[in-house]
């Protein structure tokens, strides 16, 4: 991380990220399918409309719970969509899904971020020495079929490390620029290039995974701010899908589930030295 406290509320710069954003689809209206879990629970869901969402958990302790709320779908590419939405039956908490039709399976990802200044991981080397989470938000990442039960067999999206070792830029807006360097298998640098947050630097705990063939599912926890961020990165498209969950105004009140999508540009590979 940069010296830097110029740390900008995120509610205050999402238009930024809007310009080149996949442009939403409609065509998930009318369908439904259920996500069978490893653990045997299941979630259904029905499309409503281009914009409702109705959600059924199945299984567990609890019964079944429905609930429903607004949703942003974008298609990356055919038959894999990216679906993201906020939970109306939980606080501060949405649901990222890439489902791909093609293969039959899915991968979900449940993000939350803190409700208060009391919840936010103060004592970073505390946390350190105790291996627990150094990111100011919780996030945990499920592989799920769809609408068949899940066996061992599934051809599941998978944990990679392809990315490790890649610069690439990615242009939001014309003022919204950022790269980000791919350390490792579990973290990754993001740096403002242009922007309300230019010269801005974290380094950051992640997730990969690989989707389909040169698109990656990347999935962080931010250290310093309450933010969780979600993106399908294609890299043949050279475009991103995605969207960041965070606090409109790091006051712990309004929480957001902002869009965002950018032109990837490839600019250098560092090779292992391993």
């Amino acid at each position: 991380m940069t010296g830097s406290s110029n740390w900008v509320p995120m509610g205050d710069i999402a238009e930024g990220y809007g310009a080149n954003r996949m442009e939403a689809t409609d065509s998930l209206s009318g369908r439904e399918f259920t996500l069978n879990f490893e653990d045997d629970s299941s979630v259904r869901y029905e499309f409503i409309d281009g914009e409702t969402l109705k959600w059924t958990v199945m299984g567990g302790t609890g019964g079944e719970e429905s609930a429903e709320g607004s949703y942003n779908a974008t298609l990356p590419r055919e038959e894999i969509y990216f679906v993201d939405f906020m939970k109306t039956d939980e606080e501060r908490t949405s649901v990222s899904l890439s489902l791909d039709f093609e293969r039959g399976v899915a991968t979900a990802v449940t993000a939350t971020i803190p409700s208060s200044k009391e919840e936010m991981p103060t004592l970073l080397l505390e946390n350190a020495m105790a291996d627990e989470s150094l990111s100011a938000g919780e996030y945990e990442v499920r592989s799920a079929t769809i609408d068949e039960p899940f066996t061992d067999s599934a051809e599941l999206h998978g944990r990679t490390n392809e990315l490790t070792g890649k610069r690439v830029k990615y242009t939001y807006s014309d003022n919204s620029i950022y790269e980000h360097i791919y350390l490792n298998d579990g973290c990754f640098v993001w740096h403002c290039l242009e922007g309300e947050e230019k010269d801005i630097a974290e380094a950051t705990p992640c997730t990969y995974y690989e989707i389909a063939d040169s698109l990656y599912l990347l999935v962080w926890g931010e250290i310093v701010l309450p933010v969780i961020g979600v993106i399908l990165i294609d890299l043949r498209a050279l475009k991103t899908t995605g969207k960041m969950l965070c606090d409109d105004k790091n006051d712990f009140e309004n929480a957001v589930n902002i869009p965002m999508g950018a032109h990837a540009e490839p600019l250098n590979v560092t090779p292992s030295i391993r």
